[in-house]
């Protein structure tokens, strides 16, 4: 195991769903809602950290469509949008340490967030705590952007932020997204058991010991 996060970084990156905000279970009320209204059963994510299209995509192959899959597809991504920033409008927390973790970096580092979310989601979820001005950048998926496992989202907010990716430590919990910032080239510390072996180092959460005891310096 890693003794030590690197002294002298120039950002740290955050995943959000469940690595920032307990807000993964929004998702799967959602889904779950939207399933039971086809006479189905949600049976959960093969891999947490997708997107909203990949789980319109597994809902329309398990269900069929009428008509143009394109047209269908907008009207199930926009109805699970929905149904997800509903439920986190009254039922969003941060998970554990990760208040007091972006408390203390953002005083000497500047802090991204990179999300398989939709951009609104992104933004709702940084309003709603009141941590918008912990964030140099907070991106959620775009047009045009490759959601994760790729890259892009991770290389993005490091060249908002002006910064190599390479220097960067990204936090994340998902197998999908830890192959991300792996790729990205940043050191990466996964929370939880889904997406240990992947990183540079592994926690149970950002309350363990190696993550408190964290004291880095910007990197000029």
């Amino acid at each position: 195991m890693v003794e030590a996060l690197p002294s002298r970084v120039a950002a740290v990156i955050f995943d959000m769903d469940d690595t920032l905000f307990d807000s993964e279970k929004a998702w799967h009320e959602a889904a779950a809602a939207l399933w039971r209204e086809a006479g189905g059963a949600f049976r959960g994510y093969d891999d947490r950290g997708g997107t909203v299209e990949d789980l319109a995509n597994t809902y329309l192959d398990e269900f069929g469509f009428v008509g143009e899959r394109e047209d269908r597809m907008n009207e199930i991504c926009a109805q699970l949008e929905a149904s997800i920033r509903e439920r986190l409008r009254t039922d969003l927390a941060p998970m554990p340490g990760a208040d007091a973790l972006t408390s203390r970096l953002k005083e000497k580092l500047p802090l991204a967030i990179g999300s398989n979310s939709p951009q609104a989601i992104v933004e709702q979820c940084v309003h709603a705590i009141g941590w918008r001005d912990r964030f140099q950048v907070a991106l959620g998926v775009g047009e045009g952007m490759n959601p994760k496992p790729a890259p892009d989202l991770y290389l993005e907010a490091a060249r908002q932020l002006g910064v190599d990716p390479r220097d960067c430590v990204i936090f994340e919990d998902s197998p999908t997204g830890a192959r991300a910032a792996v790729a990205a080239g940043a050191f990466v510390v996964t929370i939880g058991e889904a997406a240990r072996g992947i990183g540079t180092a592994a926690v149970d959460t950002l309350e363990h010991d190696l993550i408190s005891s964290w004291t880095p310096e910007k990197l000029t």
